[in-house]
């Protein structure tokens, strides 16, 4: 962004530097990550949300999103500019699970880029999705950052009629994925890419039984799950469903 720093920052590096009286390098070096994902990856959208690119890919990833602002949230209490503009993130996101819930990274426009023109999916890929690797942490994620900044700040305007559209296409993904074999059509193929960029048997990946966890293709790495069942994305969904209950 190219607006100043929010004072809340120099605030923090001041108290920063007061704990660290004998390591002023290590202070500084706090003050400049701390600030990065401000300075360098935020752009304010016309409708008032915040995209967030993930660094050296000009694309919105969900769970990347959600963690680079989460350091944030400390302030946020205390700032209503920098909590207003966490909000907008969480708009962001919330607009895109819908456009395709089974993405895990979103364009800035419906420009029709993505990581691989040669994509392969079940559904034609929507313009304004960078990459369809279905990642069930992902959407965790979403459902994670709303409740902290619910938690950090008391407030609730984001969690509006968009969020439980959102919230809606994220269980009914989730109920989907408990029953992989009978009740999913997901699939993603790349070709010409190393094993971990791509789903095995036709893009449908290993089959897996019937155990009442979600199936998830991929693995917060971006790397296809071997065994798809995978324990610990289905520990944090049992964790963010509690969020969304709360």
């Amino acid at each position: 962004m190219s607006t100043p720093l929010p004072e809340s920052f120099r605030h923090l590096n001041e108290l920063v530097a007061a704990r660290l009286p004998e390591r002023p390098k290590l202070a500084a070096m706090f003050a400049r990550c701390f600030a990065n994902t401000y300075e360098t990856t935020l752009r304010p959208q016309p409708d008032g949300t915040t995209f967030v690119i993930t660094g050296d890919i000009p694309a919105m990833w969900l769970r990347d999103s959600a963690c680079q602002l989460r350091p944030y949230l400390a302030l946020a209490a205390h700032d209503a500019a920098l909590a207003d503009m966490i909000a907008g993130v969480i708009r962001r996101q919330v607009a895109f699970v819908p456009l395709d819930p089974y993405a895990n990274a979103f364009n800035e426009v419906p420009n029709d880029a993505h990581y691989s023109a040669a994509d392969q999916s079940d559904i034609a890929i929507h313009p304004q999705v960078w990459e369809r690797k279905y990642e069930l942490d992902s959407l965790c994620f979403v459902l994670q950052l709303a409740w902290l900044f619910w938690q950090a700040t008391g407030r609730t305007e984001h969690l509006d009629g968009e969020f439980a559209r959102a919230a809606h296409a994220i269980m009914d993904l989730f109920r989907r994925e408990q029953h992989r074999a009978t009740e999913s059509t997901y699939t993603f193929l790349r070709e010409n890419c190393p094993p971990t960029d791509t789903l095995t048997h036709g893009g449908r990946g290993a089959p897996v039984a019937e155990t009442g966890m979600i199936w998830s293709g991929f693995r917060p790495s971006d790397d296809a799950c071997e065994l798809g069942l995978f324990i610990p994305g289905n520990m944090f969904a049992a964790v963010a469903l509690g969020y969304l209950a709360e």
